[in-house]
């Protein structure tokens, strides 16, 4: 089932014949084995390996068991998407918004089934465990919205509007609305599809087409 594309330490695993990011698998699980990863699990896998992909597999990720862990492994994605400060930004940024669409798919109106009591011991050391990552997980959402207003602060709009409108069939307000979606550069933008920028208000299959034609000329 799962197999490795050359060892452990490789950059993609491949799982059921469909490839991930060894990173997101670990995110996922919280850092163990890439085979500890629950085989019901892999739609949401997938939607957050591919973002794009969240609505067609919306109906196998309802299926999906409801539990505390699962959530937390939600919870671990989104935080991960925060703190990425490289250069593939909206990448991550699609995949933050898919992970709160996911949690908030499964986890708005949670209902958890009674457990089984347990001995006053093993309940102690449960929430000790739960309190302790709790207590991480808002550590670090405080320094994921620290690094994110730092990174907002490092392109002004006006910059990136002033870069977007180099690229031919680009005005003003178009690139406002391409700013709106998450494109923060030119170089940003190039890992758009067609399919995507007919998505954006006020941009039809013409200029989508003329605007990917202007990306591969722009920068010679």
């Amino acid at each position: 089932m799962y197999r490795n594309d050359t060892d452990r330490n490789a950059d993609n695993v491949e799982i059921d014949g469909k490839k991930f990011t060894k990173r997101i698998i670990e995110v996922i699980i919280g850092e163990r084995e890439v085979e500890e990863l629950k085989e019901d699990w892999l739609p949401i896998a997938e939607a957050l390996e591919h973002p794009d992909r969240l609505p067609f597999l919306v109906s196998d990720i309802l299926k999906v068991e409801k539990t505390s862990k699962l959530r937390r492994a939600l919870i671990r994605v989104q935080i991960n998407a925060k703190l990425r400060t490289d250069e593939d930004l909206d990448f991550y940024k699609k995949q933050l918004f898919a992970a709160e669409t996911i949690e908030i798919l499964l986890f708005k109106n949670l209902r958890l089934k009674p457990k089984k009591r347990k001995k006053k011991k093993e309940e102690s050391e449960e929430e000790d465990e739960e309190e302790s990552e709790e207590e991480e997980v808002e550590e670090k959402e405080g320094q994921a919205e620290e690094e994110q207003g730092k990174r907002s602060a490092q392109v002004p709009k006006d910059k990136v509007i002033e870069e977007l409108t180099q690229l031919s069939g680009v005005g003003p307000s178009k690139a406002e609305k391409l700013y709106e979606n998450g494109y923060r550069s030119v170089e940003g933008l190039k890992k758009a599809s067609e399919e995507e920028l007919k998505e954006i208000e006020g941009i039809g299959s013409a200029l989508a087409a003329k605007i990917l034609e202007a990306l591969e000329e722009f920068g010679g």
